[in-house]
């Protein structure tokens, strides 16, 4: 019996588990704003091109400057975590070539 009884309570233990998971969610979607989202796509457009041969040194257009535009963006988000967030550049250079045996 006492078996049978706790099965029965399993089901409500884990709703309410999930609606406050669902209400944490809901909380930070609410925080979104679309007129950020929209200002950062425009800011990204406006560095024109961003594919991964444009230039890493230009800082008005390209990779680079988008780039370094992104990295201001997460600095300035983790300025709010307490100390729990630090972004930087990791920088490797790797050559490739098209064929194998080049």
């Amino acid at each position: 019996m006492k078996y049978s009884l706790l099965l029965l309570l399993v089901p409500f233990v884990s709703f309410s588990q999930t609606k406050t998971k669902d209400d944490e969610i809901k909380k930070y979607v609410s925080e979104v704003s679309s007129d950020s989202l929209k200002s950062y796509i425009g800011k990204l457009v406006s560095f024109h091109t961003r594919h991964t041969l444009s230039s890493v040194d230009d800082r008005n257009q390209g990779i680079g400057a988008a780039r370094n535009w992104v990295l201001g963006k997460f600095k300035d988000y983790a300025k709010n975590s307490g100390g729990r967030e630090e972004w930087m550049f990791t920088y490797s250079r790797k050559t490739f070539s098209r064929m194998e045996n080049e």
